[in-house]
Parts: C-alpha cells; sequence; structure tokens
C-alpha cells in the first residue's frame, strides 16, 4: 500500500458537460521538457553516425545514436498526446467553428510564417556548411541564396516543412478528428457509457490501448502490401510515414485522458509496470535478433511507445503536478522556441563544427548556444503584437487577461474553503 499526496482535486468545482476541465500542470511541464529534449535531439543527429542530416560533423559516436533512439521511443508521441489534452480543453470553452479558426491561428499562421522566413535561414546555413566542407570559396551570400532558394520551390512546386512538418499533421489531425472529439464531450457523462469508464480504469485498459497502434502498424505494414490491387505507390508510401500516422492515435488518446480521471488514476498505479515493460522491451528489441525485426519487432516496438508514455504520465503525476511562474512563462513559449530552435540550431552549428574541439565540448557549445539565443528571441516576440501573432500566440492584452485569471483563481477558491486539506489517496501498486 502506497500513500501519496494529490492536490485537494475535490476543492475544484466539477465541470459541467461541455465545461472545461480542472488544469493538469504535469502535461505543461511534459510539453516544456518533450519540447527541450527535442533540441537536444536535434543537436545530437550532428554527431550521430547512422542518421542523415542535413548539416554533419565528421566526428561520431555511437553513444549518442543510442541515447536519441531511446528518447524517440516517446518524445513525439508524448508531444501529440499533451496537443490532444489541450484541445480537450479549447472544446471546452469554444463551438467547433472556432476551434477550428483559433487552429488556424496557432498553426497554420505560424507555419507559413516560419515556412517564409525562417526556413529559408535554415537551408542556407546547411548550404554554407556543405560549402565549407567541400572546400569552396568564395562563401554564396545571404542575398544571393534567397532567390536561388525560393525560385527551386516555385519551380518544383514543393514546399520543405522540415521540423514544421509537426505543426501541419496538428492542424489536420485536429480537423479530422473534430467529429470525434466532440461526440465524445458531448456523450462523454451519458449512464450508458458506465462500462467503458469501468474499461478504463481496469489495470488491463493500458494494454487494450496499445491494440489500435499495433494493429495500425500490422496492417499497413504486413496485410496492404499483400492485398491484390493496391497500388505500389500507396503501399511504399503509407509504409514510409506510418509513424507519423500512427501519432494520430497518441492524439486522441490525449483527448480521451482529459476527459477520464479513472484513466490518469490508472497510469498513476501501472507507473512501475509500465516502466518496467518499456525498458524490457526496448532491450530485447536492440539486444535480440528476433525482437529487431520483422512483425515481432513490429508488435514489440508499437506497445513500447505507448508503455513509455503510459510510465511518464503516471510519474509526471507524482513530481510534476505543481506550477510555478517559470513553468507559466515557459509554457506560453514552447510554440515559438519549437518553431525558432532549428535554424538558431544550424547557425551555432555551422561556426562550433568548425572549431579544433573535441567532440564533447562542441556537441555542449550548440546545445547551450542554441537554447540560449533561441530564448533571447522568444522573449523578443513576446515583446509585439505582431511578431506574437505571426508565432500563434495571443495577442499581449489578453495574455496580461490570462494571467490575470490564473493568479484570481487559487484566491477564489480558498474562498470556497480554505480549512480544506490537500487530499490522499490510497492505492495499491
Amino acid at each position: 500500500m502506497e500513500r501519496i499526496l494529490l492536490p485537494a482535486l475535490d476543492r475544484v468545482p466539477a465541470s459541467p458537460i461541455g465545461g472545461k476541465p480542472p488544469r493538469r500542470y504535469y502535461l505543461d511541464w511534459l510539453r516544456v521538457i518533450a519540447v527541450s529534449l527535442l533540441l537536444i535531439y536535434h543537436a545530437n543527429l550532428i554527431f550521430e553516425p547512422d542518421m542523415w542530416w542535413m548539416i554533419k560533423s565528421d566526428e561520431v559516436s555511437p553513444l549518442i545514436g543510442q541515447f536519441d533512439y531511446m528518447v524517440s521511443q516517446w518524445r513525439l508521441p508524448l508531444l501529440f498526446l499533451v496537443s490532444g489534452v489541450s484541445t480537450n480543453y479549447m472544446l471546452g470553452s469554444r463551438s467547433g467553428r472556432v476551434y477550428v479558426y483559433e487552429r488556424v491561428k496557432r498553426l497554420i499562421i505560424p507555419l507559413v510564417a516560419a515556412t517564409l522566413l525562417l526556413l529559408p535561414l535554415q537551408a542556407y546555413f546547411a548550404t554554407l556548411h556543405q560549402a565549407v566542407k567541400a572546400g569552396a570559396t568564395p562563401l554564396i551570400s545571404l542575398g544571393e541564396f534567397l532567390p536561388m532558394h525560393f525560385g527551386v520551390m516555385l519551380t518544383e512546386k514543393k514546399i520543405p516543412l522540415e521540423h514544421l512538418w509537426f505543426l501541419a499533421y496538428l492542424f489536420i489531425y485536429s480537423v479530422l478528428a473534430l467529429p470525434l472529439f466532440l461526440g465524445i464531450r458531448r456523450f462523454n457523462q451519458q449512464p450508458q457509457l458506465g462500462w467503458m469508464h469501468a474499461i478504463l480504469a481496469s489495470r488491463f485498459s493500458i494494454l487494450l490501448m496499445s491494440i489500435p497502434m499495433v494493429l495500425l502498424q500490422v496492417v499497413v505494414l504486413f496485410v496492404l502490401p499483400e492485398v491484390p490491387g493496391v497500388p505500389q505507390r500507396i503501399v511504399e508510401y503509407l509504409g514510409e510515414h506510418i509513424v507519423r500516422y500512427g501519432y494520430f492515435l497518441f492524439f486522441v488518446y490525449g483527448f480521451i485522458i482529459a476527459t477520464n480521471d479513472n484513466l490518469n488514476q490508472t497510469m498513476l498505479r501501472q507507473r512501475h509496470v509500465s516502466l518496467g515493460l518499456a525498458i524490457s522491451a526496448f532491450t530485447a528489441h536492440a539486444l535480440f535478433a528476433p525482437f529487431s525485426h520483422g512483425l515481432l519487432a513490429v508488435v514489440v516496438m508499437s506497445v513500447n511507445a505507448w508503455l513509455w508514455v503510459v510510465a511518464i504520465l503516471g510519474y509526471a503525476q507524482i513530481f510534476l503536478s505543481r506550477p510555478n511562474a517559470l513553468l507559466r512563462y515557459a509554457t506560453e513559449l514552447v510554440a515559438p522556441f519549437y518553431i525558432i530552435h532549428m535554424p538558431v540550431l544550424f547557425m551555432v552549428s555551422f561556426f562550433v563544427l568548425q572549431w579544433t574541439a573535441p567532440l564533447p565540448l562542441k556537441l555542449a557549445a550548440i546545445i547551450l548556444g542554441t537554447f540560449s539565443l533561441t530564448a533571447l528571441f522568444c522573449e523578443l516576440v513576446r515583446r509585439n503584437d505582431v511578431s506574437r501573432f505571426l508565432f500563434g500566440m495571443n495577442s499581449l492584452a489578453k495574455a496580461r487577461a490570462r494571467r490575470q485569471e490564473r493568479a484570481d483563481k487559487p484566491r477564489a477558491l480558498a474562498k470556497l474553503d480554505p480549512a480544506q486539506p490537500q487530499r490522499v489517496a490510497d492505492h495499491k501498486d
């Protein structure tokens, strides 16, 4: 029996059907941590031996590749899941039409702005890096490069999204899943769905939720190629992008998690088991041949990704449930940080890779330099309404109003029952 001190959730008034659910601050922390790890992941790719990257060091380290491979099991699934949770919050106070409009503001406008303003800089420093490696002189100027860059885009009629693919996919998933999400919110508290809540509260819910992920991979990779009449180009395209399509399930699961506290409690209880199984599955896949190729590998790694996410969510409920000023600041800037970090990474890497220094020092300089400059640029973005609009942020006036609302909420809750202590939850692991 384990006693865990949880926030006094019973002090928070229950949300009406269709209203906003209580905010889960550990998910905000996880979003911030995941995006920060994304910077480290991308910096590591420069020194990873088995991964192609637009900017690459001559010195490589297999250990860096192993770290990136482990983190990649859960980093993007976690980001899509947290995005699903955010979607639930948005639909709590918006109609479907307003929700789509907000998604355009927060995803499509930053996508277009960054594609036109930032990705050319990223491509420019990648081009400079390749020129330096080839010994070419003199180096092309930015003024000479930009017409060539946009000319290629117009000629090939292809827009390179690079890391911004996440914004495009998230918008598509948000629109495709909207009817499903509205239906879940409408029927979530209906009595006839009591059996579903019971399933989500059971210890088997974690494994049951991994079944759709396994089926998606198996159907696309093993069943579809054997179906007569399916064009080979479609089979190949789906096979190449199957991982990104699987993120849709994590997006939907995030929405469900935000609507069902039973599932959150199940993840809390099963965190140790999920972590143990995730480590075991990853180890088996890395060390033993039967788990490295074919159908068994697909099944194991599909379940593995979900187990990592469950374990992280379980532990985060214990250790990351308290908000503070840093979280409020970072939450507001997490989207601009994601958008800006890659061009800054390429710029910093271009200069650092020309140093005569050991690999660890170069990697540390790239990570710290990119983080510092990206944080600085994000701070500049947040100070101006035009830049805030381009990066999908609320206006300064609306941001101040929201901060005031958050500051007033704890005082309002304290007036409800100022003497009520935190609730202690008993559960078995």
